[in-house]
């Protein structure tokens, strides 16, 4: 599996290098249905949009397109030993928590920004920089966990389903907020619709999510460190240290793990909270040395 991850990373950075164009690594497709027949107009636009849902073969198209993207915007950091490091973390997690229809991959941004980033179809990314700031291994799959949750509920995938509405019959994907169309033939075999697309669910991933959504992401991964064994406190305390960082450095960049989270105090508040409903620690472990001399030292 590690194989086949390091496999598309190559194919992702070939693509950002000159090589194959974003929409050939894109691949051509994307698919969408379920929604009845009816006029899409005023209110029926928001019912319709209720029912739209892409399918899994289609996100992974998409989301691979997005993740083209991501690795354009910020480089692919390619330091084996702690790409596999991650990559080990990464795949334990899914194991216990990811979704059978998904293979999911996961790589090194070359950036000492603190991101973390996820697109939809299991592409899960963190930063030179996070890396550094992480402390253990317990806050590395807190991380690692958060984009998988955002993944597992289909954050990206919701927004675009409620923008998008689909009438079935006409054959026709109707964008709710504007006036432009595209055919469900074009988007299935690429070109500018499924650009469109594509770069409509990266603007998601680098503007961040809404509250809502970042909270539920929080709460499934103190959920996966939990039913996991990781020490379910990581949460808490990487988002208190890269709270302290985006101070320290100024306004956090758009985008990724700390944009639009909730505020602070009160973000904290409900993961302790959380991790004490659940029982506290329980004796489950941080295992800094393995991340020490699994990461260190970072140059």
């Amino acid at each position: 599996m590690r194989t086949a991850a390091l496999a598309l990373l190559m194919l992702f950075a070939a693509g950002c290098a000159g090589g194959p164009s974003i929409t050939d690594v894109a691949a051509a497709g994307i698919s969408v249905g379920g929604v009845d027949s009816r006029v899409v107009t005023g209110a029926a636009k928001t019912v319709a949009a209720l029912s739209t849902h892409i399918e899994t073969g289609d996100e992974i198209r998409l989301g691979r397109a997005a993740a083209a993207r991501i690795l354009g915007r910020y480089g692919r950091w390619g330091d084996a030993k702690r790409t596999e490091y991650v990559n080990l973390v990464g795949q334990g997690l899914v194991q216990s928590v990811g979704r059978e229809d998904l293979t999911y991959y996961f790589a090194l941004l070359n950036t000492d920004e603190v991101v973390a980033l996820s697109s939809p179809g299991g592409y899960v990314f963190i930063s030179r920089g996070a890396l550094r700031l992480i402390k253990n291994e317990a806050e590395l799959a807190a991380v690692l966990a958060h984009e998988i949750a955002h993944i597992n509920e289909r954050h990206v995938l919701r927004e675009i389903e409620k923008r998008y509405v689909v009438d079935a019959a006409a054959g026709t994907a109707w964008a709710a907020a504007s006036s432009d169309s595209a055919t469900i033939g074009a988007i299935r075999m690429g070109g500018p619709a499924f650009t469109k697309l594509a770069d409509f669910a990266v603007g998601v991933v680098f503007k961040g999510y809404n509250r809502k959504q970042e909270s539920a992401a929080d709460k499934a991964a103190v959920e996966y460190l939990y039913r996991v064994g990781y020490d379910p406190g990581g949460m808490r305390r990487f988002v208190q240290a890269a709270q302290a960082h985006g101070r320290d450095k100024g306004k956090p960049k758009p985008g990724g793990l700390l944009s639009t989270h909730p505020v602070h105090r009160t973000r904290i508040t409900d993961l302790r909270r959380q991790v004490n409903a659940m029982g506290g620690r329980g004796g489950r472990p941080a295992l800094k040395k393995r991340y020490m001399s699994s990461t260190r030292p970072l140059q």
